[in-house]
C-alpha cells in the first residue's frame, strides 16, 4: 500500500471512527431517563427549638412589617394597566359593581377625596381617589364626577352637586423606615 492511500485511510478512519464508536454504544448499552424518586420532607423541628433558632424582631423590623401590611391592605381593586374589551356590558345587572360608598359631608362641603396617584395613559388619565381607580366622567361619590386628571401639574379637577368644584392633588407619603433629618451641626 502506498503512502498516499495510507494517509488516506488514516484520515477516513479518523473523521469516520468516532460518529461509528458513538452509535455502536447507543445502540449496545440501554441508555434512558433514570427513574425518578421522591424525596420525603424534612422532619419538623419541635416548637420549643423553632422559636430559639428564630431571632426576636428589632422595633425598626417591626415597623418595617407593620408598613407593608399597611400597604399591602390597600390594594387598588382595579389595574390602570389592564384594559379589557367592554367587559361591563356583559355582566348581569345585579353582578354590576356598586358604587364605592362616600363618606357623608355636612351640608354645603364636598365629601373628602384623598387622590393617592395620578397618572397619564394613552387613553386619557387616571387616579386613585379614595383607593380606588378613576378615569374621567367616572363618579367618585354620588353627586360627583372627575372633570379633568392633570398628570403634569397632578391635579384631579372634580365637580358636584349644585356647582361645588374640589380639587385633588396626591401628598407624598413617607415609610415609617425613614428617619427625619437630622439637625445640621453648630
Amino acid at each position: 500500500m502506498s503512502s498516499a492511500r495510507r494517509s488516506e485511510t488514516l484520515v477516513a478512519a479518523a473523521l469516520a471512527g468516532p460518529p461509528i464508536v458513538v452509535l455502536l454504544l447507543r445502540a449496545s448499552l440501554t441508555i434512558g431517563p433514570s427513574p425518578a424518586t421522591a424525596a420525603l420532607p424534612a422532619p419538623a423541628a419541635p416548637p420549643a427549638l423553632q422559636a430559639a433558632t428564630e431571632p426576636a424582631l428589632t422595633p425598626e423590623q417591626k415597623a418595617a412589617l407593620g408598613w407593608i401590611a399597611e400597604q399591602s391592605a390597600d390594594v387598588v381593586t382595579r389595574s390602570p394597566m389592564n384594559h379589557p374589551p367592554a367587559i361591563a356590558a356583559e355582566q348581569p345587572a345585579e353582578q354590576a359593581p356598586a358604587e364605592p360608598a362616600a363618606r357623608p359631608a355636612p351640608a354645603g362641603q364636598p365629601p373628602r377625596f384623598v387622590a393617592t396617584t395620578i397618572m397619564a395613559g394613552p387613553r386619557g388619565g387616571v387616579a386613585v381617589i379614595n383607593g380606588r381607580v378613576y378615569r374621567v366622567g367616572e363618579s367618585p361619590a354620588p353627586g360627583w364626577r372627575v372633570e379633568s386628571i392633570d398628570a403634569g401639574s397632578s391635579t384631579v379637577e372634580l365637580t358636584g352637586p349644585d356647582g361645588q368644584t374640589a380639587t385633588c392633588t396626591p401628598q407624598p407619603r413617607r415609610s415609617p423606615l425613614t428617619r427625619p433629618a437630622s439637625p445640621a451641626p453648630r
